[in-house]
């Protein structure tokens, strides 16, 4: 029985060690890449298609710290956050509907050097997806 409660810990241990590598592993991508501009540069034309699409290019941004940021417009029923970690951004666009949540959520990968035409094909096809999740959250109502 100790020898299994040992193996276990080992292997626990070993598990615990390798994720924390990893993590600072990948919060060193982040910094690579916010080495010389903020997420809101880094991805503009991503952050300004999305902000005309929901809030008619009213939208404000706010950083929450260095690797995430929010698109919002007070009284507005949706807000879209940004969040980096290990080069990928997960963005989350929330919206009440009918006293319901709607979440949408997606990552987007290889951030590093986007030109601005992928970043607004990129808006286009999460605007896509978001607007045909949207519909089917709807009908379920």
């Amino acid at each position: 029985m100790k020898e299994i409660l040992f193996l276990l810990g080992i292997f626990i241990a070993y598990h615990l060690i390798k994720f924390i590598f990893y993590y600072r592993k990948q919060t060193k991508k982040d910094d690579e890449i916010l080495r010389s501009i903020t997420l809101e540069q880094a991805l503009s034309i991503l952050i300004n298609e999305l902000n005309t699409y929901a809030f008619n290019g009213n939208g404000h941004i706010t950083h929450l710290n260095k690797t995430s940021i929010q698109i919002y417009l007070q009284n507005s029923s949706q807000i879209i956050t940004l969040n980096l970690l290990g080069g990928i951004v997960t963005l989350v666009w929330k919206m009440k509907i009918m006293g319901r949540e709607f979440v949408y959520s997606i990552n987007l990968t290889n951030i590093q050097n986007v030109t601005g035409e992928e970043q607004r094909k990129s808006a286009q096809l999460i605007i896509r997806q978001f607007e045909e999740k949207l519909e089917k959250f709807k009908d379920n109502l």
